[in-house]
């Protein structure tokens, strides 16, 4: 799903154009076109940080569907979780500090918190979805 920078001014987006999915980034006339991680994995549901230097997004390079960050023109890759298996679109807090995260990776979909600062475990939130648990 393509994803609006905070400016309107450029989308971020995954696509399998080079034969496995990788992020981009391009103006909404669809001018301007750049290829933003080059790999063999599967890199996708890329989300702009509130001020629009950061991008967060899912890869599978390093095992199940982690969360990683990087600058908008794709420099500075961080992996920001390990193991998580995330499903859906990383969403930025207001203030660019946290993500929030949806993973099964404990048997039951969750919701996770990730600092984007710091290197703090995920913090599960009290969340359930209906018909899951009691």
């Amino acid at each position: 799903m393509p994803n609006w920078s905070p400016a309107s001014d450029r989308l971020a987006f995954h696509s399998d154009l080079t034969g496995s999915n990788e992020i981009y980034v391009m103006r909404p006339d669809g001018g301007g076109r750049a290829r933003l991680t080059h790999n063999d994995c599967h890199d996708g549901s890329a989300s702009w940080s509130p001020d629009g230097r950061r991008i967060a997004f899912y890869s599978d390079c390093d095992g199940p569907r982690d969360v990683y960050l990087m600058a908008a023109d794709g420099s500075n890759r961080t992996r920001l979780t390990t193991g998580l298996d995330g499903h859906g679109v990383p969403s930025w807090s207001p203030d660019g500090r946290t993500l929030l995260v949806n993973s099964a990776r404990s048997g039951t979909r969750l919701i996770y918190r990730v600092a984007v600062e710091d290197s703090a475990a995920p913090e599960v939130l009290p969340i359930q979805w209906p018909g899951e648990g009691s």
